[in-house]
C-alpha cells in the first residue's frame, strides 16, 4: 500500500456506479447519493477540500487535453462515507 505495509486483498459487497451524458458548453453538473448538488465550469475549477475536487482535477485534466466539454453526472455508491475505501 501507500504506506510501505502489508495489504489484505478482499472483495466487499459495496460498490460505486457512475453515469455520465455529455452535455453542451462548458458545466459539469454532478448529483450524488446523499443528495449532494454540484455544478462547476470547466477552467473555473476550484480548491473546496470536499471529494469534488477529485473530480474536478479529472475533468480539469481532460479539459486542458481538449478531450472534455460539458456533462452531467450521477455517482451512486453504497459506500459507507469515511470509510477510506
Amino acid at each position: 500500500d501507500y504506506n510501505g505495509g502489508w495489504v489484505l486483498p478482499t472483495a466487499i459487497p459495496q460498490f460505486t456506479e457512475v453515469s455520465v451524458r455529455k452535455t453542451a458548453g462548458n458545466l459539469v453538473h454532478v448529483t450524488s447519493t446523499g443528495g449532494r448538488d454540484l455544478c462547476y465550469e470547466l477552467g473555473k475549477e476550484k480548491h473546496t477540500g470536499t471529494w469534488i475536487d477529485y473530480l474536478q482535477g479529472a475533468t480539469k485534466f481532460l479539459a486542458e487535453k481538449g478531450e472534455l466539454t460539458g456533462l452531467e453526472a450521477t455517482i451512486y455508491s453504497t459506500m459507507p462515507e469515511g470509510s477510506g475505501l
